[in-house]
């Protein structure tokens, strides 16, 4: 299933998306999220999307992104620490590497 999320992302908006993530990360489950719609973004929003990959690898589910991160996005998760620790999702777009 692929989810489009766009616009502004961060504190007024994570609420909502974790809820929705929440309850569509059970097994078996496959999510490809495209994210190259989203303006603006702060750490909450990049902390919800390592936190969801991470839920997925636990529940045995699959989070993806359908293409590499837009640049702002790159930067927002390399200044977070994520991009290192998880490069091949991050910047692939690939979970399972």
């Amino acid at each position: 299933m692929k989810w489009t999320i766009e616009a502004d992302q961060g504190l007024p908006t994570v609420r909502a998306l974790h809820q929705k993530l929440s309850e569509a990360l059970v097994p078996g489950a496959r999510i490809e999220l495209d994210l190259s719609a989203v303006v603006t973004a702060d750490f909450s929003f990049v902390q919800l999307i390592e936190a969801a990959r991470c839920h997925a690898d636990t529940v045995g589910a699959r989070l993806s992104l359908c293409a590499p991160l837009p640049g702002h996005l790159l930067d927002l998760t390399r200044h977070a620490g994520l991009a290192a620790n998880n490069r091949t999702f991050w910047t692939d777009g690939d979970v399972t590497a």
